[in-house]
């Protein structure tokens, strides 16, 4: 409540209006909140268009508290936006298999393998005694 309440606040009573940054930080509220159709309705109706990030961050929140309809829209609208991430292809793939549809999920996986999309495998290094390890 006291985040929306900021929020609106900045436009009314400050005169600021709110960026992108604004917008993601309430859809992430939103999101952990349960509010997941706010959080979509907000996405759709706000100024500044919503980015990956931004569906990403809603299509988590669909994963956290299992909300399948605004679920499918993110993942649809997430894998429009990014049609060459794999990052985004395997989060949609993992919501559709969490809520039971693995044909989706695999249909999801075969055409991010048949654009040959592969995710960069991340590592860490550390140094100890001028020896990095891996």
């Amino acid at each position: 409540k006291e985040g929306k309440m900021v929020f609106d606040s900045m436009k009314t009573l400050h005169g600021i209006y709110p960026d992108r940054q604004h917008y993601s930080c309430m859809v992430d509220l939103l999101g952990r909140a349960g509010l997941l159709d706010e959080a979509e309705e907000l996405l759709i109706q706000a100024p500044v268009k919503g980015g990956p990030v931004m569906w990403s961050s809603l299509l988590r929140s669909c994963r956290v508290h299992i909300n399948e309809g605004v679920g499918r829209r993110a993942a649809k609208i997430l894998m429009e936006l990014e049609p060459e991430d794999p990052a985004a292809w395997l989060q949609a793939s993992s919501f559709y298999s969490e809520i039971g549809e693995f044909e989706t999920s695999m249909q999801i996986k075969e055409v991010a393998m048949a654009r040959k999309m592969r995710r960069e495998i991340g590592y860490s290094l550390i140094e100890v005694n001028a020896h990095s390890y891996r």
